[in-house]
């Protein structure tokens, strides 16, 4: 097909998190024929370029992270920026991430190329990135188009901005559902006590992502005589040492297995009894669709976009977005069977709803009708 429109996908790095794996599936299943795909990094590094089908053409500005590289570009304008790291010219350029992406590619003045920022997040404060909140408006207000990756980030970025007069859609993530369900059978190199329940979550060991409190909410309920779990985490992230200590205080630790970073986390999610998401904020949980789709049950915190993802609680139980909701959530999954069965029951029905195809489809379509 000729007449290709050009697309710039512009981002940090490839580093291991969701949403870097969700750009991944997203520019791998865009159609080829219909346009010629660049990402272009700050740093080029991450574990997710090694995923990226051969037709996506990369390009980066540094080799590697540097301390201070937010604060630097700060002292810069978007305009100048922008001519710093974007050489040629495209039908569409795409900010996926918050933060510096966004601000770079707000700094396009060509006429002729569409502009969209991507947000992952439903918490919204002002970045760092930005010298202050009107220059964060006014960033915003130079692109076309705004997606948010659910309903609820779509609501809580406009309440947090204020910003109701701008023109945001929602576009859920793409998953690449069949090379999870192949690799969730691969063998894992632990060995599980299926005679209790194993628990696991997923995500940067961080107090945002909750892995603090998990651990704090199972110290809660061993001291009331319930201990008949394993907690897996897989991650990394500064608050492994403040987890070790807490566990350790209350004898504990011999109950947590760290599995660090994987780039295979299904073969372990596959074997586990419950998955938990104890976030304190979420944009839309890639973990825990993953999980959904491996037959897992779930329990998570209202952190943003579950009710979408588990359909209001029909899919997955959702708790309060607090130590004790989240430990009351858990007391009931380790300690009522039928319900654990209900919901692993549930979890593979929810499976239709994330078919990478339609989403992609309605991916392009948003791409195509920007672009008219």
């Amino acid at each position: 097909m000729t007449n290709k429109k050009k697309l710039l996908f512009f981002h940090f790095d490839m580093s291991g998190g969701g949403a870097e794996k969700v750009l991944v599936n997203l520019l791998n299943r865009l159609d080829p024929d219909k346009y010629d795909i660049t990402l272009s990094l700050v740093f080029g590094v991450g574990c997710n370029l090694d995923n990226l089908a051969s037709h996506i053409r990369v390009k980066s500005f540094f080799k590697r992270p540097f301390r201070g590289a937010s604060t630097l570009m700060k002292l810069f304008s978007p305009r100048l920026l922008h001519k710093i790291f974007v050489k040629d010219e495209y039908d569409m350029e795409i900010a996926y991430l918050e933060y510096s992406p966004t601000r770079i590619i707000s700094g396009c003045r060509n006429p002729k190329t569409k502009k969209v920022a991507w947000v992952h997040q439903c918490r919204i404060d002002i970045p760092g990135v930005f010298r202050n909140k009107k220059e964060m408006h006014r960033c915003y207000e130079q692109f076309d188009k705004i997606v948010c990756v659910s309903k609820e980030s779509r609501h809580s970025f406009i309440k947090a901005t204020g910003w109701d007069d701008l023109p945001v859609n929602v576009l859920y993530n793409v998953l690449d559902t069949g090379t999870i369900t192949t690799r969730a059978s691969e063998q894992t190199d632990i060995t599980m006590n299926h005679d209790i329940l194993n628990l696991c979550s997923v995500g940067k060991l961080e107090k945002a992502k909750g892995s603090i409190r998990l651990v704090k909410s199972l110290c809660e309920l061993s001291s009331q005589g319930i201990n008949n779990w394993q907690l897996y985490l897989l991650g990394i992230g500064n608050a492994k040492d403040e987890i070790i200590k807490i566990a350790t205080e209350h004898g504990i630790l011999d109950k947590i297995t760290f599995l660090g970073y994987q780039t295979n986390p299904y073969k372990y999610l596959s074997k586990m009894d419950i998955f938990v998401c104890p976030s304190t904020f979420e944009g839309y949980s890639t973990a825990t669709i993953e999980a959904l789709l491996l037959g897992v049950p779930v329990l998570t915190t209202d952190c943003g976009g579950m009710q979408e993802i588990l359909d209001n609680g029909k899919y997955g139980l959702i708790v309060d977005n607090s130590d004790d909701g989240l430990t009351d959530g858990l007391q009931k999954f380790l300690t009522d069977s039928e319900l654990l069965a209900h919901y692993r029951e549930m979890s593979v029905k929810r499976t239709p709803f994330f078919d990478p195809v339609n989403v992609v489809a309605k991916t392009e379509q948003f791409f195509d009708d920007l672009l008219k």
